[in-house]
């Protein structure tokens, strides 16, 4: 090739790398100077031309000129580097015009001396400022998205397109009373009760958050509301699902006990209707039983028959009456005083003479409290009769009474303030899942001879 063309031939180069928006620059390797440099090179590191550039040291380009011989002593320990002359790293280096850092991407291709000492370096210079502030932007965005994961009372979950958790935070693990460990890659669905479980997710299609039952491991049932979000790619598609679990087992059960009390209050009118009409017509009957029985010619025999018929009556009236506390909840007729005393009485007298023993937690500094004797007689008549009724072969019923202050925030949708709790323990087998919600339904009940009315009562 000719001096001409060859000269013509490197102007050409130098037209082409000018163009370039990556800096190319070539650096005497002993004594640091830039021996050639492009445009692009001369804006990134704060100059007005490459010109300028030719001749300058790099070493002003960094902030501390130690770490030029650490970069070295680095390279040339690295195996790759020493056979192939070629290196790729993140360097800060500083503009000369401002003096501020500025990230960028070094390429590096060292040409060695017959000692295998570097003579000079071919470099690219890539500004990757923005990319490292994005960079950085998403790991302030990640920790913050972190920390309200992991420390939200909220359940939280980020799953795959198939539905299985691949993350889950405290608050969902306490939700369903499961440790992550167990979690993790379990279809989510598989969490919901088998009746609640929607059709599964289509990945990008939006849906509105609702109500889901959901199993732990115990077989207790709790509620939760649920809502689906999609995550995408640069591109729109769809990769991972996050979802939000709020508890809202308190509330439901809130709502539920709203409903029952509007059934009950429903069914306390008709029930408080038939108890009315029912008195009056033993009333009646009632009379003309007492008058028969008196009657001169009636015989022993006939007397027998109505005092069973009477005894029938009265029964009745019983039964009647409950109708009324039903219906009215009755008139309470309070006194201050201490419900050890009722407690007591009605476990030794609806349990005398039974197979089933009873153990009574009566504190000596059980609080006084207002109420009234018959209705609190009442309630523990029936759920001592129920707990007898549980364990027919016999067994152990448990009383505890105990002083409970309630918060603000309970379960138990009463006023704050101070209560005595009463607790009634038996040994039965317990209530079947599938009636729990209907204990307290009037005329509702698992035994034949029973009426329905003793837990409806009591609440």
């Amino acid at each position: 090739m000719s001096n001409a063309l060859a000269h013509q031939y490197e102007g050409w180069l130098d037209q082409v790398f000018d163009k370039l928006d990556v800096g190319v620059f070539s650096v005497e390797h002993e004594t640091g100077r830039v021996l050639w440099a492009n445009e692009a090179y001369a804006r990134l590191v704060g100059l007005a031309s490459a010109k300028e550039a030719i001749g300058r040291n790099v070493i002003e380009l960094y902030a501390d000129p130690k770490e030029r011989k650490e970069i070295e002593a680095r390279l040339l320990a690295n195996e790759s580097f020493r056979r192939t002359g070629v290196a790729r790293m993140e360097l800060q280096r500083l503009r000369l015009d401002t003096r501020e850092p500025v990230d960028f991407l070094v390429g590096i291709f060292a040409t060695f001396g017959e000692d295998g000492r570097v003579v000079r370096m071919e470099c690219t210079m890539e500004d990757i400022g923005d990319r490292k502030r994005a960079e950085k932007a998403f790991r302030v965005s990640e920790e913050r998205f972190r920390t309200v994961f992991d420390t939200s009372n909220v359940g939280m979950a980020l799953t795959d397109l198939d539905g299985r958790l691949q993350r889950v935070n405290g608050a969902l693990c306490r939700f369903v009373c499961r440790s992550e460990a167990e979690l993790l890659g379990v279809d989510a669905l598989s969490l919901v009760h088998p009746d609640d479980r929607p059709e599964r997710p289509t990945p990008g299609v939006s849906r509105q958050g609702r109500e889901l039952r959901f199993v732990r491991p115990d077989g207790e049932i709790v509620w939760g509301y649920v809502t689906l979000s999609w995550l995408s790619d640069g591109d729109g598609a769809p990769h991972s699902a996050f979802a939000v679990i709020h508890d809202a087992s308190e509330t439901k059960r809130l709502e539920q006990g709203l409903m029952r009390l509007a059934k009950l209050e429903s069914l306390g009118v008709l029930a408080g209707g038939i108890a009315h009409d029912f008195n009056n017509i033993l009333a009646v009957i009632l009379g003309n039983v007492s008058l028969a029985a008196r009657l001169p010619d009636a015989g022993p025999q006939t007397r027998e028959l109505l005092s069973e018929a009477e005894s029938a009556c009265m029964r009745a009236r019983e039964l009647a009456q409950q109708l009324v506390t039903f219906a009215k909840g009755g008139v309470p007729r309070k006194r201050t005083g201490s419900i050890a005393d009722v407690v007591s009485e009605a476990a030794g007298f609806y349990l005398r003479g039974s197979n089933v023993a009873v153990d009574l937690v009566l504190p000596a500094d059980l609080w006084l409290a207002d109420f009234d004797v018959g209705q609190i007689g009442q309630v523990m008549q029936n759920l001592l009769i129920n707990a007898k009724e549980a364990m027919p072969s016999g067994g152990m019923v448990r009383v505890e009474t105990a002083n409970v202050e309630i918060e603000a925030r309970h379960a138990i949708p009463v006023q704050p303030g101070r209560y005595l709790r009463v607790r009634v323990i038996d040994g039965g087998s317990g209530i079947e899942p599938k009636n729990i919600d209907r204990i307290f339904d009037p005329y509702f009940s698992t035994k034949k001879t029973g009426s329905g009315l003793g837990l409806a009562t009591a609440h």
